[in-house]
C-alpha cells in the first residue's frame, strides 16, 4: 500500500519490535502501482525524511544511524498495494518478540501474500482542500460508548416527544454516511407497547444509483420484532450492513399494531431534508418533509423499494425513528 511521498527510493535497516530494538531489518522503499491503495491510519514505519529531528528517533521505526542505500524503486510485480498484514495497532506502537500468529509467507519476489489480498476497505477521504461535514464523523461502538445514529442527520431533529405507530404503512426516511462503515446494530425506543402479539419491522435501503436517490435495493430486513411488552425501553436487532459510501441510504420501519397504542421516539414533522431540493410547487414540495410512506400491508419489506413517487409524503406526521450504531 502507498505508505509515504519521498523523492527517491532507498534500503535502510527499521526496527519493528518495541521491546527488541537490537533486532533490525533492512527494508526497501519502491514505488507504488497507480492502483494501489493508501495505507488507512497513522504508521510508525514512514521515511525518516521527514523526520523534524534528526538528533534521536526513539522507538520503532528506520533507524537513525543506519547508512541510506539507495535504490531505483523498481516496484515488484506482486506487489499490488490493495492490503496490509498485521494489525493497526502494531503499525501505530510497533510489534511485539516473538510476533504472535501464524508465520508471514513470502512470494517469489519477497512480497508477504498478505499483502497480496483484496484488503479491508479504506475510508474515501476527499481530495485536500475539501471539507467534510457532520456527517462524516461516527463513533464506532465501544464498552464505554455507544452512540446510535438516527435518520436525516444533516437536519432533521429526533424529538424526545413520541409519535403512534400507524399500522399498513411502511416510513422511509433518508440517512446520511458520507464515509461508510459497517453497521452492527439497528434500534429502536419503545415508549408504549402495542396490543398483544403486536409487531414491528426495522430495514435499511439503498439508493437506486449515485444520481438517482430514491430507495432501491433492501440491504436488512429485521424480520418480526415483538413490541407488546417491556415499555418503556430501547430494543434493538443485530445487522451487519456495508455502508456504500458514495449513496445515500434510508431507513424504514412498519409496524402491525391494529388499534394503534405502541408509540415511539420519533422525527418531528417538520424535520424536512434537502436531498430532493427545494422544489416549488405545492403538491411536490411535500416530498421534501421528514419521510416517505408506502401504504402496504405489513410483513416483509419489498425488494426494492416502491416507487417513492407512488408514495404519499405527509407534512404533519411525526415518523417513529429508527436508529443504527457502527462496528467499523
Amino acid at each position: 500500500m502507498c505508505v509515504d511521498i519521498i523523492r527517491t527510493a532507498y534500503t535502510r535497516e527499521v526496527s519493528f519490535f518495541k521491546n527488541r530494538p537490537d533486532i533490525k531489518v533492512r527494508v526497501r522503499w519502491y514505488r507504488c502501482k497507480d492502483t494501489a491503495k493508501n495505507f488507512p491510519a497513522y504508521t510508525r514505519f514512514a521515511s525518516g525524511d521527514w523526520a523534524y529531528e534528526k538528533a534521536d528517533w526513539p522507538g520503532v521505526g528506520e533507524v537513525l544511524d543506519s547508512k541510506r542505500v539507495w535504490n531505483n524503486g523498481a516496484t515488484p510485480a506482486t506487489a499490488n498495494g490493495q492490503n496490509f498484514c498485521g494489525t493497526l495497532q502494531e503499525f501505530a506502537e510497533g510489534l511485539e518478540y516473538p510476533p504472535g500468529g501464524p508465520p508471514v509467507l513470502y512470494d517469489a519476489n519477497g512480497i508477504p501474500t498478505c499483502c497480496q489480498g483484496a484488503g479491508p476497505p479504506v475510508p474515501p477521504f476527499p481530495p485536500p482542500g475539501v471539507g467534510m461535514d457532520f456527517n462524516w464523523w461516527k463513533q464506532v461502538s465501544t464498552v464505554d460508548l455507544q452512540c446510535w445514529y438516527p435518520a436525516g442527520d444533516s437536519r432533521g431533529t429526533l424529538q424526545n416527544n413520541v409519535t403512534g405507530g400507524y399500522p399498513g404503512l411502511m416510513s422511509v426516511q433518508p440517512y446520511f454516511s458520507p464515509r461508510g462503515g459497517t453497521l452492527d446494530g439497528m434500534g429502536i425506543w419503545l415508549d408504549t407497547n402495542g396490543s398483544p402479539g403486536t409487531h414491528c419491522r426495522m430495514a435499511m435501503y439503498e439508493a437506486i444509483s449515485l444520481t438517482d436517490i430514491r430507495p432501491g435495493p433492501l440491504l436488512f430486513d429485521s424480520g418480526d420484532v415483538l413490541i407488546d411488552s417491556g415499555a418503556p425501553r430501547f430494543l434493538s436487532v443485530a445487522c451487519n450492513i456495508v455502508l456504500d459510501p458514495l449513496k445515500l441510504h434510508w431507513l424504514a420501519f412498519q409496524t402491525d399494531d391494529s388499534v394503534n397504542v405502541c408509540r415511539f421516539a420519533g422525527l418531528d414533522y417538520d424535520a424536512t431534508f434537502s436531498v430532493f431540493g427545494q422544489i416549488v410547487s405545492p403538491i411536490d414540495n411535500q416530498a421534501l418533509t421528514v419521510g416517505n410512506c408506502f401504504i402496504l400491508p405489513y410483513g416483509p419489506f419489498p425488494d426494492p423499494c416502491p416507487s417513492i413517487l407512488g408514495a404519499s409524503h405527509f407534512q404533519d406526521v411525526p415518523f417513529p425513528s429508527v436508529v443504527v450504531r457502527y462496528s467499523a
